[in-house]
């Protein structure tokens, strides 16, 4: 995935949305959009503590599936604002937002981008870019995790390092081989249950003190292990 350098495009129009599981659409503004997030108002409120399974409507025909995730929200008189971070998409689905422009705005495709200005404040543009940094660069930290090596059956402890929503870096005394599958348990700070995932050792190398650092590839972007991480 890239990061997001382009501002949105402003489209203020409304639109319908539907959460997975529920049978209803719900109308709402749309403000802007781009291929990587877009920002909403509506009466309701969206769970916020969850990765989001929705599909937008933005007119007759254009409809588009995405996982999502609330970066930011504010209540503006009686209506929810919301930023929202697609996470993942399909390429079929690029292309419903793509066309979308296409017909309505071609002229913010040519602007590298939509390079449009945006009516987003500078406080929720920082927290936008502030998660996207967290999902996309890997942020200290200083956990400890429990690790059961898969291939070789070895259960072992380690220190987390850094982390993003699609890795680990690790401390630990034992070496783990590279292409290893492993199982792991992090103790977060918040002092809840451990947090569970899954990934593959793509590297590990002996250090000046003895110990091994190694980098685990997540199976699939941990957007609630971030979440808890790194707090709202």
């Amino acid at each position: 995935m890239e990061r997001r350098r382009a501002s949105r495009w402003q489209i203020n129009r409304k639109i319908k949305i539907r959460l997975e599981g529920t049978k209803k659409d719900t109308v709402c503004i749309i403000h802007d959009l781009n291929f990587n997030g877009a920002r909403i108002s509506l009466k309701k409120k969206l769970p916020q503590d969850r990765p989001l399974k929705i599909t937008i409507s933005l007119s007759e025909g254009a409809a588009f599936e995405a996982e999502a995730w609330v970066v930011w929200h504010k209540e503006v008189m009686d209506r929810n604002v919301y930023g929202i971070y697609f996470n993942r998409m399909k390429d079929p689905d690029r292309a419903v937002i793509n066309n979308f422009m296409q017909r309505n705005a071609p002229e913010f495709l040519s602007k590298s981008r939509w390079q449009a200005a945006s009516e987003i404040s500078e406080q929720e543009r920082g927290k936008e870019e502030m998660l996207e940094r967290r999902v996309f660069e890997r942020i200290p930290v200083n956990l400890p995790v429990r690790l059961i090596d898969v291939d070789s059956n070895r259960e072992l402890e380690a220190t987390a390092c850094d982390a993003s929503a699609k890795g680990l870096g690790i401390v630990g005394n034992v070496y783990l081989e590279s292409g290893n599958r492993v199982e792991l348990w992090l103790n977060m700070a918040d002092k809840n249950e451990p947090f569970y995932s899954r990934g593959t050792v793509v590297w590990s190398r002996p250090q000046e003190t003895g110990e091994y650092r190694g980098g685990i590839s997540l199976e699939k972007a941990e957007f609630m292990g971030l979440h808890r991480i790194f707090g709202r």
